[in-house]
């Protein structure tokens, strides 16, 4: 562990690029890796250009992945000839997930040329392991699709880097503790880390060897190391984790406004509300929120959002699972003109016309 520790502190903490060097079919990715260290990656070709990554995460800090897709405008004629770009995006560590899809519904109406993206999920220091995926994809009917994509899959903190290629089933595999003693083979045979030449097997209780003290040493080391991981471990607030982020599809027309639009939120599960609006009014679980959402990924005072002329201003309030548009977090207030997919933790919001 120790060695695997020393060796990931003396890799690169972050991967970026743009991906391919060249765009591929129009096609290419602006990206941006943090919180793991690269151990190895590769690159591999055909109709989908794949960049993958191995390597390690990083405790205590976050797995984040960011950047842009761009592609071609897209080119909507009638039905089956339809060329647009879109964009798959996830990052997951050990059972918990965050992914975006753009356009949203998967139409060449909704599509751009272009899509920002970031995602980010923490990782505790017990995690064993974590990945990401990005995919732009060149939607063509006539002659195929072609892709550029982005992979990753890492091992837990000190831990062996997972084996093949990333995109499959994640298993992670840490290192041995050292205050654990290896389980023997199954033949009967010692290990070969054991035998020494002329001797059958190796008793620690044998006079003139060093090596038990080392075990003893180790085993102090290991629950020092133990007890420090526990002490720094961040705490985490109960409550639903972040999931697949759920994104509606963009509203058309004119500006909303408290007197021409309503609210609606889709919760978990397919519930849908309608909310009035007002000149000001603040987003949470809480009882008293003017507009409240009822959803365990969503807190007390999560947001706040305020009429303006040029439509309203979006205010993360320091949520636990925050508050996105379009796929991205929130870290300064942003103006909502109602084309935007936004959503509090996992509950979608989006303007809806009043029904005059």
């Amino acid at each position: 562990m120790a060695l695997a520790a020393l060796l990931a502190t003396a890799l690169p903490a972050q991967e970026r690029g743009p991906f391919p060097p060249e765009p591929f079919n129009g096609l290419q990715l602006q990206y941006q890796v943090r919180g793991v260290r690269i151990t190895d990656s590769g690159e591999e070709g055909g109709d989908t250009q794949l960049r993958h990554l191995k390597g390690y995460l990083q405790a205590n800090e976050a797995l984040r992945v960011s950047g842009t897709a761009t592609g071609r405008p897209p080119a909507c004629h009638e039905e089956g000839q339809e060329f647009f770009l879109t964009l798959e995006a996830e990052v997951w560590v050990d059972g918990e997930k965050r992914r975006v899809e753009l356009p949203l519904p998967r139409l060449c109406a909704q599509a751009a040329s272009s899509y920002p993206f970031e995602l980010s999920l923490p990782v505790p220091a017990g995690a064993r392991a974590g990945g990401l995926r990005v995919l732009a994809t060149w939607v063509n009917p006539k002659f195929g699709d072609r892709a550029v994509a982005l992979e990753g899959s890492f091992a837990g903190p000190g831990g062996r880097p997972l084996e093949g290629k990333p995109g499959g089933p994640l298993v992670g595999t840490t290192a041995p503790s050292p205050s654990r003693k290896a389980a023997p083979p199954a033949a009967p045979k010692a290990s070969a880390s054991a035998v020494q030449p002329g001797k059958a097997t190796a008793v620690p209780s044998q006079p003139g060897r060093s090596w038990p003290l080392a075990w003893i040493l180790g085993g102090a080391g290991g629950l020092v190391l133990g007890l420090v991981l526990i002490l720094r471990r961040p705490h985490r607030r109960r409550g639903l984790a972040p999931q697949t982020l759920p994104l509606l599809p963009p509203t058309t027309g004119r500006v909303p406004s408290a007197e021409t639009h309503l609210l609606e939120a889709w919760f978990p599960g397919g519930r849908v509300l309608h909310f009035v609006l007002g000149p000001e009014q603040d987003l949470g679980r809480a009882k008293g929120s003017a507009i409240r959402l009822d959803d365990p990924s969503v807190s007390a005072r999560h947001a706040s959002l305020r009429e303006l002329p040029e439509g309203f201003l979006l205010e993360d309030l320091g949520s636990t699972n925050g508050t996105w548009v379009g796929g991205i977090r929130l870290n300064a207030p942003c103006l909502l003109r109602g084309e935007e997919s936004w959503s509090v933790g996992d509950v979608g919001l989006a303007f809806r016309p009043k029904k005059l």
